[in-house]
């Protein structure tokens, strides 16, 4: 069986997923997953809950592997596939990638809680004290890509202008794009404030 990635386009980690999976030419099919829906297309149903106990997505079934969570799909296509260059080989290059996907759900991950997900799924917990605070953390965090990953030095002049300062997109770079991005298009948020951030995505966007 071919890989199988669970989830829905407008989630910023099943992009993150599916991505590098065109880039590198490997074949997939898609199953729709609502995230939350127990219904025939749930992650909430029994029949995904059974492959997936902690019902999110992406998902993928690749064989007779059944995994969740973006950031632990990276790693294992990367090492399924032979991706070097998205989740590096040598153990420095890759405990950086690691800090960042660490890093990258606590804090990152606030721009959707700040201003996307208060607009697409409005909800009576999300009040405006709530949203201000994840609004004030989305700021901090970008605050961080563009002071420590996305700083003048070596990583932009040297290399590539990846996050890592490495001469090619990591795992790293997916999961933040997708998550900046998707502000930019729907234009939730101005990045002007954060001129790192915007060529980084200029170069982000050059990709195939």
């Amino acid at each position: 069986m071919s890989l199988v990635i669970h989830g829905v386009p407008l989630s910023q980690p099943f992009r993150s997923i599916v991505w590098p999976c065109l880039m590198k030419g490997v074949p997939f099919t898609i199953s729709i997953a609502t995230p939350g829906d127990a219904g025939k297309y749930g992650t909430r149903r029994l029949g995904f809950l059974s492959k997936f106990p902690l019902g999110t997505v992406p998902s993928i079934e690749d064989n007779e592997i059944c995994l969740s969570e973006a950031p632990a799909i990276l790693s294992y296509l990367s090492t399924r596939h032979g991706w070097g260059d998205v989740y590096p080989k040598a153990t420095s290059e890759r405990a950086k990638v690691d800090e960042y996907l660490h890093w990258h759900h606590s804090n990152l991950r606030s721009l959707t809680r700040g201003f996307f997900r208060p607009i697409m799924f409005p909800h009576p917990l999300l009040t405006s004290n709530v949203i201000q605070l994840h609004q004030k953390e989305a700021e901090h965090a970008l605050k961080v890509l563009e002071q420590k990953y996305l700083s003048t030095g070596a990583s932009k002049k040297t290399h590539g202008g990846f996050l890592l300062g490495t001469s090619n997109p990591t795992a790293a770079d997916f999961m933040a794009y997708e998550e900046i991005v998707q502000l930019e298009i729907c234009n939730l948020k101005s990045f002007e404030a954060y001129p790192n951030i915007q060529e980084w995505l200029k170069i982000m966007k050059s990709l195939p």
